[in-house]
């Protein structure tokens, strides 16, 4: 009787592994790589954010930040934003369809905001340099009408005429000085639109993917969100500045 006994708990524990073996473990192992490949698709999604937000800070906070630095930026976090987003197709093919989807969703609104930020920094460059040509021109016009006004004063009518001719510089060149100017305007005011736009398409994509990354489980800190409405509001302020 003990010998089937024995028989008996011998094959219940043969069963038992067998279970753990074809059943149990694999469930466990799959669920230790799913756990594996969402910890690295959120660690991915924070660096990725990190780069967002120094952006931000950089134009917001910093001092000194030129916009030639914030141009490069923008293109270096660009170039890295695109090599994650073929890398995510991929790896969020373990996700929840909804989940994927919004990760790659808010990627490209991050990118979005990335190239109106780019087009706006390289649209402000160009109508700063527009407005320095035309000063700089205005301000030697200026001193050549003064440099007459001595002449005449000193009752030097040759050389009076001779300074008033150099004005004829500033005369022929203020029509195209001026055209830059308000065409530059234009560019950048139609910038800072498109700057807009791309903010609020950020800011929903990014609310979505925090409530699905946490659906799944997911740590996700939004970056952008707390700068919205002080992006919003320098576009404002910037868009003033072009008014000509």
């Amino acid at each position: 009787m003990s010998k089937v006994k024995r028989s008996v708990g011998a094959a219940i524990v043969l069963f038992l592994a067998v279970i753990a073996a074809t059943v149990v473990y694999p469930r466990y192992r799959a669920a230790r790589e799913l756990a594996e490949k969402k910890r690295g698709i959120a660690q991915a999604l924070a660096k990725d954010a990190a780069f967002t937000e120094t952006l931000l800070k950089m134009e917001l906070e910093a001092t000194g930040v030129t916009y030639k630095e914030l141009f490069g930026f923008c293109d270096k976090s660009i170039d890295q934003r695109n090599a994650l987003i073929v890398e995510m197709r991929v790896n969020t093919a373990i996700l929840a369809p909804n989940t994927s989807a919004a990760i790659l969703d808010f990627l490209n609104a991050e990118n979005g905001f990335a190239r109106a930020k780019s087009a706006f920094f390289s649209a402000s460059l160009e109508y700063e340099a527009a407005v320095q040509a035309h000063k700089q021109a205005w301000a030697e016009f200026q001193a050549v009408l003064a440099t007459v006004g001595e002449w005449v004063k000193h009752g030097n009518v040759e050389r009076a005429e001779a300074s008033l001719a150099e004005s004829d510089v500033y005369v022929r060149a203020a029509p195209r000085l001026i055209a830059r100017v308000k065409e530059a305007a234009q560019s950048t005011a139609a910038s800072i639109s498109s700057l807009r736009a791309a903010c609020e398409s950020l800011v929903l994509k990014e609310k979505k993917l925090a409530s699905e990354m946490s659906t799944s489980g997911m740590p996700f800190r939004p970056v952008f969100a707390p700068y919205y409405k002080r992006s919003i509001d320098k576009a404002n302020e910037d868009e003033k500045k072009t008014k000509v």
